[in-house]
């Protein structure tokens, strides 16, 4: 069988289906596919199964370092939907928090002079002007040290949540020379349940956000108001925290809650906790928010996090293509779990997260790079054979308009290395151009290989070894 670059003749297989092969990717342009070649990922066009939603939100924001790093073009590129605003000394250690931009407890709330909003004005913007929305969590930055400076309750619950209210004002209503920017999610507090962030009881923090919710409710009915963003899944704090808030009647418009998990489905199945939770308790209309979320290389991660050689390695694994994988397939997972909103940590140049410290892209950029891919053909089709135990995820969708489609297929930790992507119902008539790209330790969701192939259905055969990520980009080809 002869073979070129761009364009090719394809070989009858099984009468009906063609084959493409991508094998750039191994030094050769193809091999045909044969049965039990590998795992089979089928793909329907023409099931259409609902939209792909835009669930790679993020913490932080695109300017660090006191505005010497600005990833802004790279927020842009991805299309950022939601930014939750919980820094960590990043772009500058005043900005957000209640005490930084209040810090003088004892002088009069309703002084606009006695507000320090300048620099949190200009971390808002820089979030704003890449036309992400922003989640806005009230309270402070976890605290490590060992003297706890700002992760008090309050002295006086009322004036607290008075000051959370004239920061709403003045960003929504232009109060003390402000804004409106419309901001509607509001989170009180951040991670009440461990001793980093609170050191007051669970009780202490169930009165702060009854204290909170009451206040800005009368201020705005129309404000989505939530908490309390547990970190991890606790089921007696959580059950204690719903049940306050209902036998209080307290609006919760959002729950938010954090995982940081070695499995990616670990995510899925916290995600369906948390919603049985909240059925139950009868908040069947309150939004589900993952709105910390990241890859652990194992669960002794916390417990070696003051090792410097462990920490190193750990993050080499976090950042690389271990942790790109793990996001690329989380990003799949979340399609199909009962999640309203979610925020990867981070989407700045802290040592976690899109970005190295000098704003350089790491793996798990390109991972939800090759996520921002499925959403230019946002109606989602069906797509049978991902493996969720094993972190293998396939998802695929096609544009509105019916002139493009993609597939997006993850392998974690799958045994699996050669697949085989049979594609039917194409949604025009000719031929198909096909554009294969990497994303591995190697590559860079680089693009291998450019394909013509014929009218029909196609089967792709491509190599997508663990751990590693492979997008496929389909399009009618010029007659």
């Amino acid at each position: 069988m002869g073979w070129k670059r761009d364009t090719c003749r394809f070989g009858i297989w099984a009468g009906v289906a063609f084959l493409f092969a991508s094998a750039a990717l191994r030094g050769q342009v193809g091999v045909p596919a044969r049965e039990g070649s590998g795992k089979v990922i089928t793909v329907d066009f023409g099931r259409q199964t609902g939209e792909i939603r835009p669930l790679h939100g993020v913490n932080g924001g695109p300017v660090d370092s006191g505005e010497v790093f600005d990833v802004s073009a790279y927020w842009r590129e991805l299309e950022v939907p939601l930014a939750r605003l919980n820094p960590w000394a990043f772009p500058d250690p005043y900005v957000v928090d209640m005490p930084l931009i209040f810090p003088l407890f004892h002088l009069d709330p309703d002084k606009p002079v006695n507000y320090s909003f300048a620099k949190t004005d200009e971390f808002i913007a820089a979030i704003l002007k890449t036309r992400a929305q922003i989640v806005y969590r009230l309270g402070t930055t976890i605290e490590h040290s060992k003297r706890k400076y700002y992760i008090h309750p309050p002295a006086d619950y009322d004036k607290w949540a008075r000051i959370a209210v004239n920061i709403i004002r003045h960003y929504n209503e232009g109060w003390a020379d402000g804004f409106r920017h419309g901001i509607r999610y509001w989170e009180i507090w951040n991670e009440p349940n461990i001793p980093q962030m609170w050191t007051g009881s669970a009780e202490d923090y169930f009165r702060l956000y009854e204290t909170a919710v009451r206040a800005i409710k009368k201020y705005d009915a129309r404000l989505k108001v939530g908490g309390p963003a547990l970190a991890g899944w606790n089921d007696a704090y959580a059950e204690k925290f719903l049940s306050f808030c209902r036998e209080r009647s307290l609006p919760l418009d959002f729950f938010s809650w954090h995982i940081y998990a070695v499995h990616p489905v670990e995510l899925q199945q916290q995600a369906v906790k948390v919603r049985e939770a909240l059925d139950r308790h009868g908040f069947t209309s309150t939004e589900s928010h993952l709105n910390e979320w990241n890859h652990l290389p194992n669960r002794n991660f916390f417990k070696n996090r003051f090792s410097p050689t462990y920490m190193k390695r750990a993050f080499e694994r976090i950042n690389g293509i271990e942790g790109a994988a793990f996001a690329a397939s989380s990003l799949i997972l979340f399609q199909d779990s009962p999640i309203d909103a979610a925020n990867f940590y981070t989407g700045d140049t802290l040592r976690w997260g899109l970005f190295a410290n000098f704003g350089v892209p790491n793996k798990c950029y390109f991972a939800f790079k090759a996520f921002r891919a499925l959403l230019d053909t946002p109606r989602r089709t069906a797509c049978e054979g991902s493996d969720a135990a094993s972190g293998l995820a396939a998802a695929a969708g096609v544009a509105a308009d019916g002139g493009k489609a993609t597939v997006l297929l993850s392998n974690f930790e799958n045994s699996g290395r050669r697949f085989t992507i049979r594609m039917r119902n194409v949604p025009w008539q000719g031929r198909t151009i096909i554009e294969t790209f990497a994303l591995d330790a190697e590559h860079d969701l680089t693009r291998m290989s450019r394909e013509s192939g014929p009218a029909g259905e196609l089967a792709i055969e491509l190599e997508c070894p663990s751990p590693s990520v492979r997008l496929l980009k389909l399009s009618p080809a010029e007659e």
